[in-house]
């Protein structure tokens, strides 16, 4: 039986196969860190935005009495004022230099934003109060909120 002699091109194709092998493994991790990436960004904004919106339902459905929500007018538009009757505090939140905030502060007083916790970064926030349904809004969405209490002021 003859033997072939594979020559010298043999080990040439050889680490030219592995080289190829090779770029396509680094060239699959990088689609795939990227898109990992580009969905954990995307995951990342959409808590953001879940949870702005569940802190508004969730304090308003905490105020949720009798004669304890109200809507006035804020330092740059609508304030949600939650009032706690048996305390003589409220918390309003309103919208403050591109700030969705939150102040803590004795009923009647005056807003201080200066005071005020910011809650996330926001452009626009509204309230608008249809019967005992609320509806409020934020640059992240819309979230409505039906109010059990009969009335409220």
């Amino acid at each position: 039986m003859e033997h072939k002699d594979p020559g010298r091109l043999a080990p040439v194709l050889a680490m030219a196969l592995f080289g190829l092998m090779l770029a396509c493994v680094l060239g699959l991790m990088a689609l795939g860190s990227g898109l990992y990436g580009g969905v954990t960004r995307s995951m990342t904004a959409n808590n953001a935005a879940r949870a702005s919106l569940r802190y508004l339902t969730t304090s308003v459905r905490a105020a949720d009495a009798e004669n304890s929500l109200r809507l006035e007018d804020g330092p740059e538009g609508v304030m949600l004022v939650l009032a706690e009757p048996d305390s003589g505090y409220e918390t309003r939140i309103y919208l403050w230099q591109e700030q969705l905030v939150e102040e803590y502060a004795p009923s009647g007083s005056e807003p201080s934003p200066e005071n005020a916790q910011p809650v996330c970064a926001c452009t626009r926030f509204d309230a608008q109060l249809q019967q005992r349904l609320l509806v409020l809004t934020t640059d992240q969405g819309t979230a409505r909120v039906a109010l059990r209490c009969e009335k409220g002021e």
